[in-house]
């Protein structure tokens, strides 16, 4: 996985992540990506109305922003809004390993 050989931290600052992926969802992903960065800096996208896995409903109770979903087509407008969230948590809670998350 390209961010755990980052190092966790400073190698994203935003990712982007379809729902539905070839191996797992996009919510399992983001939950991967927790184990080792203490806030994942995730936002998804979906095609489909409708979620079967209710992916989305469980990002947001496992924290993912609740502005952070894009569904297709969007806008390119509102992908940079929500890019533009992430960055500001980023700014207010800078990014870092898990192994240095304040417990």
């Amino acid at each position: 996985m390209m961010v755990r050989s980052s190092g966790g931290s400073s190698g994203y600052d935003v990712i982007i992540s379809d729902i539905r992926l070839p191996d797992f969802s996009g919510y399992q992903l983001m939950l991967r990506l927790g184990d080792i960065i203490h806030r994942v800096p995730m936002v998804l996208m979906t095609g489909f109305g409708y979620d079967p896995g209710h992916s989305i409903v469980k990002a947001r109770q496992n924290g993912l922003h609740p502005k952070c979903v894009l569904f297709k087509p969007f806008r390119l407008d509102q992908m940079i809004d929500v890019v533009q969230t992430i960055l500001d948590l980023n700014k207010n809670d800078p990014l870092r390993p898990k192994s240095d998350a304040k417990q």
